[in-house]
């Protein structure tokens, strides 16, 4: 079963809380069925970029030794998944939200090779559980244009 996951603004919820509504449609044996989820959350959702298949630089030609930058990790692509909220989502729907999004037209096997990676003041924090998804989204660092960027490096082939 694959899962297409979007957030939308709601007027139902209290002021105080991010108002956000999750749709989820879920496409089962060729006939999609929809089903619309409607939560208020204590989390703001985030913009969500994520870079992919690029290299960090080496230590001596960062900008600021021990600090990393976004600016450190060059050469790949990325995504922008939009607005997400950390109060429900776990790893698992995370990691297939990225591999849903990057595009990939020839329909290559796609995995991911080592953890997904965020920055908080300069120092690199892996994703390992749910837990580490609601932390990026809530302390992830983020760039001047809104967004919380994440870095994940793809193992592209057939043997996977």
């Amino acid at each position: 079963m694959r899962k297409w996951i979007a957030m939308a603004p709601d007027k139902g919820c209290d002021v105080e809380k991010e108002k956000t509504t999750l749709v989820v449609q879920a496409i089962v044996n060729k006939t999609g069925q929809k089903s619309t989820i409607t939560r208020c959350d204590d989390e703001i959702a985030r913009n969500v970029r994520v870079h992919y298949n690029a290299e960090w630089v080496e230590d001596d030609e960062r900008e600021i030794p021990g600090i990393w930058s976004l600016d450190d990790y060059v050469e790949g692509r990325f995504i922008e998944l939009g607005k997400i909220s950390g109060g429900e989502i776990p790893l698992n729907v995370f990691d297939r939200l990225i591999f849903d999004n990057i595009h990939n037209q020839w329909g290559y096997q796609m995995d991911r090779e080592g953890p997904i990676v965020f920055l908080i003041d300069g120092f690199k924090w892996e994703i390992q559980d749910d837990f580490d998804v609601k932390m990026m989204l809530k302390d992830g660092e983020m760039d001047d244009t809104g967004f919380i960027n994440v870095f994940i490096q793809l193992v592209v082939g057939t043997d996977l």
